[in-house]
């Protein structure tokens, strides 16, 4: 037997028929039942036994302060559905310069990413203006004149089966958008371009993680959890993203003009900036598996 004090009188013999009755209060008692009061007070156990404390009220707003309804009471589920759904890689951008706090808060929101341990292995240098000028004339010129890349991390040298497929169905989709053949070489070359330059965004945020976890892949799965946090609070700010690897092919020229410490490894970078909406390939969005061929499910059924 549960003694639950302090959310309604005893003359009440269970929490619906005290909330049916503080809605109907008049004067000091009055109270406005929520959706989200009635489903938390169903789910109160019988057992609990309800003694006088004070007006109904004040108990249902002691309920309504609870994490979890208060959780429910803040999350739109459609909301959240459509941001996930309606984000998409942005490629090309309007010059308008990002404040910086926007991007702290942007960087605000994204740090509540999870990660193992809590170990939070990530570090973000965020650039603009000249120093982000110099890593795309290095990275490109380094890329036009044949140099090998120069990552990091371990870079995969040729997707295969499905993997490739999904790549090339992308790359046709922007082709398309663009109006750019796949025979057309020269036009091929110059999107590959707008790659090494970040897209011209006029941000850009490069990702880091501590050097001691540099061959450790559970760092670097904490690191693709607060990338992906990035991008979706941009979103909601207005602002469209491309986690972009092109960008940062010449890692000595970013940790160079970026002040990168030598105890952080570069993980990838996200070019940020307003969408420019007359960029047509800005529209493209790109395919996702269906839920039965991403999820296998055990011992729901019967």
């Amino acid at each position: 037997m549960v003694t639950y004090g302090s959310l309604f009188p005893s003359r009440f013999t269970n929490p619906i028929d005290a909330m049916q009755k503080s809605a109907s209060c008049s004067g000091s008692e009055q109270n406005t039942v929520t959706p989200i009061t009635r489903r938390a007070m169903a789910a109160i156990p019988d057992t609990f036994v309800f003694n006088e404390i004070g007006p109904v009220s004040t108990q249902l707003a002691r309920l309504n302060q609870s994490p979890a309804v208060k959780r429910e009471a803040r999350m739109d589920v459609e909301a959240f559905r459509s941001m996930v759904q309606d984000r998409r890689s942005v490629r090309g951008y309007r010059i308008d310069p990002v404040p910086r706090e926007v991007i702290e808060d942007i960087i605000d929101i994204a740090r509540g990413a999870p990660s193992s341990m809590n170990t939070q292995p990530w570090h973000f240098h965020v650039l603009t203006g000249e120093p982000l000028d110099l890593i795309r004339q290095g990275n490109t010129e380094r890329m036009v004149n044949g140099a090998s890349p120069q990552r990091e991390i371990p870079l995969n040298h040729g997707y295969e089966g499905a993997h490739r497929d999904r790549q090339i169905e992308i790359a046709v989709q922007l082709f398309e958008s663009m109006g750019i053949a796949w025979e057309d070489k020269e036009r091929r070359r110059d999107w590959a371009m707008r790659g090494f330059r970040q897209f011209d965004a006029p941000v850009s945020i490069v990702v880091t993680v501590d050097r001691t976890l540099e061959n450790d892949a559970v760092g670097h799965f904490d690191c693709g959890a607060v990338t992906y946090g990035l991008v979706l609070a941009a979103w909601t700010k207005g602002l469209g993203c491309v986690i972009n690897g092109q960008g940062i092919m010449q890692s000595d020229v970013v940790r160079e003009h970026a002040n990168i410490p030598e105890d952080q490894v570069i993980m990838t970078c996200v070019a940020m900036g307003y969408p420019d909406d007359d960029f047509v390939a800005n529209d493209v969005k790109s395919t996702r598996r269906p839920v039965e061929e991403v999820a296998n499910f055990v011992g729901f059924d019967g």
